[in-house]
Formats: structure tokens, C-alpha cells, sequence
């Protein structure tokens, strides 16, 4: 793990905790103006959940379930071989790319572009939508296939594509 302090002022304060095979780190500012940029390296089928205010959340080559979730900023994800992935931000793109035909793939951004690159030649069950911004679908659907994805924003464009 890499970590590195932003501040103005007084550095602040990182947290960390291990509980029942779950690493939680955090941080509490003494100043106006800081933040902490964690870098971690897992295994690669372990399952990842990450959950952030602000700032943004990348994620790389991981193959087990996946749930990142941040208040304003962006997900990325690529090389991801996860069989079930949750992606959401309330002010933020998310763009993921698969390797693997994921099982289930949820992403939604209440103010921001969803872009997600699954594997050609496998079918979905798509449901996309925006509120405000344009659909583009270019994966093969079937409502009965096994691998489901639900796509959305409220303000921004959504599209599926294979690849």
C-alpha cells in the first residue's frame, strides 16, 4: 500500500482498521484543506469494496466481486474479470472495461456518463437509461441471458458496447 497526505496547513490524521478480514482506512483533518490518496494492491479474487466522499476510484485486473461506490467523482475500472460488479456515483462518470463477461454489472451515476466495454460475442440482459442524455446499446441482448447489466444516469449519456 502507497500512501500519500495532501494538505495545506497541518497534515492530517490516516486511520486504519482490520476487522474480520476487512481493511478500513480513513483519515481526519486538523486543517481546511487535506486528503489522503491510498494505493492498495490485492489479490486479485478477493472481493473489493470501496466507498469514498470525494475524490475518485480506480480499480484494475480484479476477478471478485467489486462494489465501489463514491459521493462526487469518478469510477474507473479496466481488466476487470469480476463475475458481479456495483458502480455507482452521485456527481461522476464511470467507465469500466471487461475482460470477462460479468454475471451482473450495475452502474449508475445521478450526474455523469456511464460508459461500460463488456466482451463481444456473449448476450445480455440490458436495461439502460438516462433521464437527461442520449442510450447506446451495441451488445447483443437477450432477456433470458445469465448476464445482466443495468446502466443509468439521471443527467449524462449511458452506453454498452462490446469489444
Amino acid at each position: 500500500m502507497t500512501e500519500t497526505l495532501v494538505y495545506r496547513g497541518l497534515p492530517p490524521d490516516p486511520v486504519r482498521s482490520y476487522d474480520h478480514g476487512m481493511l478500513t482506512l480513513g483519515y481526519r483533518c486538523r486543517s481546511n484543506d487535506c486528503g489522503v490518496n491510498d494505493d492498495i494492491a490485492v489479490l486479485r479474487a478477493l472481493t473489493v469494496q470501496v466507498s469514498d466522499e470525494t475524490g475518485s476510484i480506480f480499480l484494475n485486473a480484479l476477478t471478485g466481486p467489486v462494489r465501489a461506490t463514491i459521493d462526487v467523482g469518478p469510477v474507473r475500472g479496466q481488466d476487470l474479470a469480476s463475475w458481479s460488479a456495483r458502480l455507482s456515483t452521485d456527481v461522476g462518470a464511470i467507465g469500466a472495461a471487461f475482460a470477462a463477461a460479468p454475471a451482473e454489472l450495475v452502474a449508475q451515476s445521478d450526474t455523469g456518463a456511464v460508459t461500460l466495454r463488456v466482451p463481444g460475442g456473449t448476450s445480455y440482459d440490458v436495461t439502460a437509461t438516462a433521464g437527461v442524455g442520449s442510450v447506446t446499446v451495441t451488445v447483443p441482448r437477450s432477456p433470458t441471458s445469465g448476464h445482466v447489466i443495468r446502466a443509468g444516469s439521471q443527467v449524462g449519456t449511458v452506453t454498452v458496447t462490446g469489444g
